[in-house]
C-alpha cells in the first residue's frame, strides 16, 4: 500500500493548512519553534510532512480538543500540549477507536477502503497549557492560547496576533456540534464567541473546513447562537438541529443554559 498523501494548503509564506481528508491540522512555521494545531487521524506519515514544512525549528505539537480524529496521530510525536479538562480524555482516543472512527467515515462519507490507520506505540508527554500562555515562533511572532469551551467544555484556540488570525478547532463551524459528551452549554458557547469577536483577527481557521470565516461569516454564527440562547432548557436531553444564515447547530435541549 502507498503512503498516504496528505493535501496542502498554502494559507500564506509561514503558514499551511494541512488535510486529512476528514480533518484539517495547521503548521505555523517559526524562525525559532513551529506550532503544529492538532495532528488528525493519524493515517499518514504527518510528522514527516511537518519537517518539510517547518525547516529546522523545532517542532510543538498543540491540542484543539480531545476527539479521536484531532489527536489520534499523537504517538508521531514526543510530546502534545493540551488543556487540563482534554487530557483527561486521551485514553478514549486509542488504536480502537481510531479504527471504529475510520470505518464509520468510509461507510458513510465514501473514504477510500484503501486508507489504514498506523499504529503508534509510543504515548507523547503531556503538557498542560491554559488561558494566557504562549507559543514563541521567534521574530516577534506569538500566537497565545485561549480557553473557548464549545464544543468540549476543555476546548482550546490560538490566536496569532501578529498575522490577525485565530485557530478554532471544531468551536468555530457551520455544523456546530454541541450535543457530544463533554460538550457545553450554547450559553457556554456563545460566550466563547464573543471573546473571539474582540480580538484584532481577519480570519478564523476551523478544523472541519477547507476555507476560512471572514468576520462577516462569524458575525452570522453568532447572531445564529444569540437566537437559539433564547430558547429554554429541557429536562429530556433531546438532540435537535437549529437552523439560521447557513448555520447548523446540533444541540442537546438540556443544555442551552447554563444552570443556576
Amino acid at each position: 500500500m502507498s503512503e498516504f498523501q496528505y493535501e496542502v494548503q498554502k494559507i500564506n509564506d509561514t503558514a499551511f493548512m494541512v488535510s486529512e481528508g476528514f480533518t484539517t491540522m495547521f503548521v505555523l512555521a517559526g524562525e525559532t519553534q513551529t506550532l503544529l494545531i492538532d495532528c488528525g487521524l493519524g493515517v499518514g506519515d504527518f510528522q514527516a510532512l511537518v519537517k518539510t514544512l517547518a525547516g529546522d525549528a523545532p517542532v510543538t505539537l498543540a491540542a484543539t480538543h480531545a476527539h479521536v480524529d484531532h489527536i489520534g496521530g499523537r504517538g508521531q510525536f514526543d510530546e502534545m500540549a493540551i488543556s487540563a479538562p482534554e487530557a483527561a480524555l486521551i485514553r478514549t482516543c486509542g488504536a480502537s477507536q481510531r479504527r471504529r472512527w475510520l470505518r464509520r467515515k468510509q461507510l458513510t462519507e465514501h473514504v477510500s477502503k484503501e486508507i489504514r490507520i498506523r499504529d503508534e506505540k509510543k504515548e507523547p508527554r503531556v503538557r498542560i497549557i491554559k488561558e494566557g500562555d504562549t507559543f514563541d515562533l521567534g521574530g516577534g511572532r506569538v500566537v497565545e492560547v485561549m480557553e473557548t469551551p464549545g464544543h468540549t467544555k476543555g476546548s482550546l484556540s490560538f490566536y496569532d496576533r501578529q498575522q490577525k488570525i485565530l485557530y478554532a478547532g471544531d468551536t468555530v463551524s457551520s455544523y456546530l456540534f454541541l450535543w457530544l459528551p463533554h460538550t457545553a452549554t450554547v450559553e457556554a458557547t456563545l460566550q466563547s464567541f464573543y471573546r473571539m469577536r474582540s480580538l484584532d483577527f481577519e480570519l478564523i481557521w476551523p478544523c472541519h473546513h477547507r476555507r476560512p470565516f471572514d468576520r462577516a461569516r462569524f458575525d452570522g454564527l453568532v447572531e445564529t447562537l444569540e437566537q437559539l440562547a433564547q430558547k429554554k432548557n429541557t429536562r429530556l436531553p433531546l438532540v435537535k438541529k437549529f437552523v439560521r444564515n447557513g448555520n447548523r447547530v446540533f444541540y442537546r435541549t438540556s443544555l442551552v443554559r447554563e444552570k443556576n
